[in-house]
C-alpha cells in the first residue's frame, strides 16, 4: 500500500533533472520514474514529457518504458542517454 500524500514537487524535480543532465558524461544514463496516478504526478508528467519531447536530439537519446495494458496510470520510466 502506498501513501499518495507523499509526492515530489514539480519545481524541485524539474531543477534536479536539469542539474543531473548537466552532470552526465558522454554515454551516461539518467533514469527517471514518474507516477501519474494522482494529481501532482500527472502534472509533473505533463511538464516532464514536454521537456523530454523538446530536448536537444544532438545531445540526448530519450526513451520511455510503460506498461500499456494497465488502465490505472502505471509508472513510466524514462531513460536519458547523453550522446
Amino acid at each position: 500500500h502506498h501513501d499518495e500524500t507523499v509526492t515530489t514537487l514539480l519545481p524541485s524535480t524539474y531543477s534536479a533533472i536539469l542539474q543531473a543532465l548537466c552532470l552526465l558524461r558522454k554515454k551516461g544514463l539518467l533514469l527517471i520514474v514518474t507516477y501519474p496516478g494522482h494529481g501532482a504526478g500527472k502534472t509533473e508528467l505533463d511538464v516532464l514529457e514536454h521537456l523530454f519531447k523538446f530536448a536537444d536530439t544532438k545531445k540526448f537519446y530519450i526513451t520511455s518504458y510503460a506498461q500499456v495494458n494497465d488502465c490505472n496510470n502505471p509508472p513510466i520510466v524514462y531513460c536519458i542517454e547523453k550522446k
